[in-house]
């Protein structure tokens, strides 16, 4: 362990940190602070939404009525579901602060920008209707979302860094002579927003977030019931979230029908009393996030009992209950391990070997196999594993990847913890 601690104290953290002091990398990880505080409140409405008990939801109906549920959702859907928007305009101010640029022309610009380059034209019965589909302004717009909000700004500086702008005689309100200014950089990078818009509407992809989920999608559709083909899958849905894209919502879209007659297959073997034929199904998956994508409840874990500064306790306080109905968001933007360096490498490796392990154990029978029954994704890890294989070994199993991914998140998160103490005693 010393040698592990070593290597990546000496190595891993110099580089790791020369990453993240980069000016937009730390504009994004600053950007993601701001908002976490809203996903964890969201993810509290979440659970309450969908714990999973039997009977719950008839008792909740019984007392607040059939739309108890739809009132949780609002701030679910104003929070989760438009994160992307809430992003472009952080980011555009982080980085207009960084920059010393007009805060507040740059941060409506940045999401202006977002929403200009997003479809909003929606043919229904003939009819086109000016709306924007919330898919993209979720999880699934993330990384088009900072894309947007850094060429915006880096227009917006450029333009105003070599004098184009309107400048008004002295005397001018300081508002007003600010507001001035910001018309020619805006307005050109409005125009630049427009063209890229209509320069991928010239395409088959319509636009650049379709493009991105085709471009990250379409070669997952080779990937059937096979060790390396869950593999493939792992690497993708956790890669895809270190950059702040929706890895499960981009590969699920694409594997879901690959996986579904496999798992009909398992369920309709399990009630005729035959072996199950297969391993690798939606619910195989579901058992190896525990706690969410990259199974960060062990992380979550591991910070609870093992956190020495402030924030990274106060944060595993927050993160724990969420974490343990499968909600992860407080701990992928609030640490973050979003487009951080340094727990890219566990965050990815971690559910990659889990899934060799759990494989290993279901194709030589000694873990029993999903049997194919769909159970709430809230569900909580260990209680889970026996209900998708019916067995108390599909419970163990989660235990022992929890336990796995504890000791393989520890010193990454030691290095974290040892950079914050520090700053905090600072």
């Amino acid at each position: 362990m010393d040698k592990v601690m070593a290597f990546l104290e000496n190595q891993v953290m110099p580089r790791a940190a020369r990453v993240a002091e980069q000016t937009h990398m730390a504009a994004i990880q600053q950007a993601f602070v701001v908002i976490m505080p809203y996903l964890i409140i969201s993810s509290f409405f979440l659970v309450i939404a969908n714990l999973p008990i039997p009977g719950y939801n008839e008792f909740m109906s019984g007392i607040f009525g059939n739309g108890w549920k739809a009132c949780l959702d609002y701030p679910v859907a104003a929070i989760f579901g438009l994160m992307s928007l809430h992003l472009s305009g952080m980011l555009g101010l982080k980085l207009a602060q960084r920059y010393k640029l007009d805060v507040g022309a740059v941060t409506v610009l940045s999401t202006v920008c977002f929403l200009i380059v997003t479809p909003f034209n929606i043919k229904v019965a003939e009819k086109t209707y000016a709306c924007i589909p919330t898919d993209w302004l979720g999880a699934k717009g993330l990384f088009v979302a900072m894309i947007m909000a850094i060429i915006s700004t880096e227009i917006f500086r450029k333009i105003t860094e070599r004098g184009i702008i309107i400048k008004m005689p002295p005397g001018v309100p300081t508002g007003v002579a600010r507001s001035f200014a910001s018309l020619i950089p805006a307005t050109a990078t409005i125009i630049v927003a427009v063209i890229i818009r209509e320069v991928f509407a010239l395409t088959s992809f319509d636009s650049i977030h379709k493009f991105i989920y085709t471009l990250v999608a379409m070669p997952l559709g080779v990937i059937g019931n096979s060790f390396f083909g869950a593999l493939a899958n792992v690497f993708v849905v956790t890669l895809l979230w270190s950059v702040g894209l929706h890895g499960g919502v981009i590969v699920s879209g694409v594997l879901h029908p690959i996986y579904l007659p496999l798992m009909e297959q398992n369920l309709a073997a399990f009630k005729a009393g035959l072996p199950l034929p297969n391993v690798v199904t939606e619910q195989f998956f579901t058992m190896l996030w525990v706690g969410g994508a990259g199974a960060t409840i062990a992380l979550v874990l591991t910070m609870f009992f093992r956190a020495r500064s402030e924030q990274y306790k106060e944060l595993s306080k927050l993160a724990l209950p969420s974490a343990f109905f499968n909600i992860n968001e407080p701990i992928l933007f609030g640490l973050p391990i979003v487009l951080n360096p340094v727990m890219l490498i566990p965050f990815v490796v971690t559910p990659m070997i889990l899934c060799a392990i759990n494989y290993a154990a279901m194709y030589f029978d000694i873990v029993a196999r999903p049997m194919g029954v769909i159970i709430p994704w809230t569900t909580p890890p260990i209680i889970q594993g026996w209900l998708i294989t019916g067995s108390w070994t599909g419970a163990a199993l989660q235990l022992v990847d929890i336990l796995i991914a504890m000791a393989i998140y520890y010193p990454f998160f030691k290095l974290l913890d040892k950079r914050q103490i520090f700053d905090e005693q600072q």
